[in-house]
């Protein structure tokens, strides 16, 4: 889904599903980017009341154009439950891991994130978590960032997905330089459900995605 902006806003394009209010997975012509995973080890108190994350998601597409305004709107925001928040700022070349729950909000870098060799190393300009509950004892996805590690382009990402296993029900890869949005969805074959790693991935151009005179035309 990609939604025309307002005056002087930015578009964005979001995988989605019909009837979903919000954003999980999304860019946004501003350079910004947002995805979540779930927070499983998260055992404080969760709020029912508030500003649902993926409102808040698709807030920083909508309204944000770096990571300090993204990073103050989380702070500022009533919060709701537990997840882990990813926000990526193409103009400042940045990325941000967040603890993002309702009684507070832990902000990681590359340089900050609590790792525990051998399974989750250090990587300089790299931070990541992998599928499973943190701290994760799995080497898989660690094994895959020494592998790709100065080389992780949008194809490597795809195959990094697809060996690791991860992304079930849809998966993306934001590919600003290139002007792509790479995704994937769970299908339907031979009487089974594939997971979207598993499954073809398509290339969208976000270029023409976000061309105004586009607006209502199929790709």
């Amino acid at each position: 889904l990609t939604s025309p902006p307002p005056a002087g806003a930015p578009s964005h394009s979001v995988l989605s599903w019909a009837g979903f209010l919000g954003t999980i997975t999304g860019m946004s012509s501003s350079g910004m980017a947002v995805t979540e995973k779930v927070w499983d080890a998260y055992t404080e108190l969760q709020n029912i009341v508030g500003y649902p994350f993926h409102f808040l998601m698709q807030d920083i597409l909508w309204n944000d154009v770096d990571t300090d305004q993204a990073l103050s709107r989380v702070a500022s925001a009533n919060r709701t439950c537990a997840i882990w928040l990813g926000i990526a700022d193409r103009d400042n070349d940045q990325f941000r891991l967040l603890h993002y729950s309702y009684r507070r909000v832990d902000v990681y870098n590359p340089k900050n994130f609590p790792v525990y060799p051998p399974y989750h190393d250090r990587f300089q300009d790299l931070v990541f978590v992998d599928k499973h509950v943190q701290p994760s004892h799995h080497m898989c996805l660690n094994e895959l960032m020494h592998q790709y590690w100065g080389n992780l382009d949008a194809p490597g990402a795809v195959q990094v997905s697809a060996v690791h296993g991860t992304g079930d029900l849809h998966a993306a890869v934001y590919d600003y330089a290139n002007d792509q949005m790479v995704i994937s969805v769970t299908t339907f074959v031979g009487g089974s459900w594939r997971p979207a790693h598993a499954s073809p991935w398509f290339s969208m151009d976000t270029k023409w995605l976000w061309d105004p005179s586009n607006a209502g035309r199929a790709l």
